[in-house]
């Protein structure tokens, strides 16, 4: 348990900063690469610490990852585990040979209303506040 709750402090510290290398980084109006920090540990450790918080995968899907660690591309496998009784999220970045976890992202929330996320994700409606009531 002490060791969730450093990861999920940690988690959070390294979102806070990556908020604001994002928030930085709007005086472009092109799509660009951006570096953030994210955490990553033993693929095992990941999955009991998840199990251990109630989650569970909801969505999974082959990728392609880029990182300034490496100098190529490389196959991951994303998914979106949650715990719909607290609605908490993680979403877990695992690499190919299946023996680290990255968390790219987490938070508080549950939303499966493709009505509701397709309103908050068009190009001329993304900014609506409605969304977050």
């Amino acid at each position: 348990m002490r060791h969730f709750i450093i990861f999920c402090i940690l988690t959070f510290l390294v979102g806070l900063i990556s908020g604001k290398v994002i928030a930085q980084a709007t005086d472009t109006d092109e799509v660009y690469w951006a570096a953030k920090p994210i955490q990553c540990g033993p693929l095992k450790k990941m999955f009991i610490q998840m199990q251990d918080k109630g989650h569970v995968a909801a969505f999974g899907g082959l990728g392609i990852a880029h990182s300034e660690n490496f100098d190529n591309t490389f196959n991951v496998f994303n998914f979106l585990s949650v715990n719909m009784e607290d609605n908490t999220w993680i979403m877990i970045e695992v690499n190919a040979e299946k023996t680290m976890a990255c968390a790219v992202a987490y938070g508080t929330g549950v939303e499966f209303n493709p009505k509701q996320l397709k309103e908050f994700t068009g190009p001329d409606t993304y900014n609506n506040p409605e969304f977050f009531k």
